[in-house]
């Protein structure tokens, strides 16, 4: 409202409420200049206009913010001046909150400790039980291979006693303490490669499948050794009944 150069129109304040489109209000003084109804000049508002807030903030307020403007001096019954078009309602009374309930607070921080501290106990013990099952899984692992170590160094034992044992384990081309599976697997491998029939089948002299046929008595023989002593360990490792 006010000219360029060094020329300023003397204004005076005019007491307002501005009712924002939000429902939000701002109290303060709008400087109207002098010779200029309040009302007249509100209507004329397009973009910003100045305001001094109750506490000495000047702020700008934005006219397509603004839904009435209510002038608030000597005649304190006019009725408020709409701003862009919207129909004016006067300002709604709002009830003071209600004051917070004593130790509301208190008790509100103490539940979300104790659902703070709940779910660290369960992490706790989630871990705690997770770590007890890896031990018991660890320990029968242990276990098991320590029963297949003493199992191994007693057929090792039982089998360097027996002469023909230590042949039989010599042809099928195993270690000593090989396990009775390991006997099985060697013992088919060479009945396929010696088996007489094969041999035939794939146009053999009959001299190599003689020979062949010799081999295979001498593996029926060195198989029947080893799982006779296999069956004798077994036998011996067996607790004894009690009357």
């Amino acid at each position: 409202m006010s000219g360029g150069g060094g020329y300023q129109r003397a204004s005076k304040r005019h007491a307002v409420l501005v009712e924002h489109i939000g429902g939000a209000t701002t109290e303060g003084f709008l400087m109207v200049p002098i010779g200029v109804v309040v009302d007249q000049y509100i209507h004329q508002i397009e973009n910003f206009f100045p305001l001094e807030a109750m506490d000495g903030r000047k702020l700008f307020i934005s006219a397509r913010s603004v839904q009435s403007i209510y002038p608030r001096e000597e005649d304190s019954s006019s009725s408020p001046i709409p701003q862009g078009g919207a129909q004016a309602q006067p300002p709604p009374r709002e009830s003071p909150p209600p004051p917070p309930r004593p130790g509301a607070a208190r008790a509100a921080s103490s539940e979300e400790g104790g659902a703070v501290a709940r779910r660290f106990q369960q992490h706790a013990d989630a871990e705690a039980l997770r770590r007890r099952e890896q031990a018991a899984r660890e320990l029968v692992e242990r276990q098991r291979r320590e029963r297949q170590k003493r199992a191994a160094d007693e057929r090792r034992r039982r089998r360097e006693e027996e002469p023909d044992a230590v042949a039989a384990i010599g042809l099928l081309g195993l270690e000593m303490e090989a396990s009775l599976e390991d006997v099985q697997a060697a013992y088919r491998r060479e009945v396929k490669i010696y088996h007489p029939d094969r041999l035939r089948g794939l146009g053999a002299p009959e001299a190599d499948i003689a020979r062949a046929h010799e081999r295979l008595t001498f593996l029926n023989r060195a198989y029947q050794i080893l799982a006779a002593l296999e069956a004798e360990g077994v036998e011996e490792s067996e607790p004894i009944a009690s009357a």
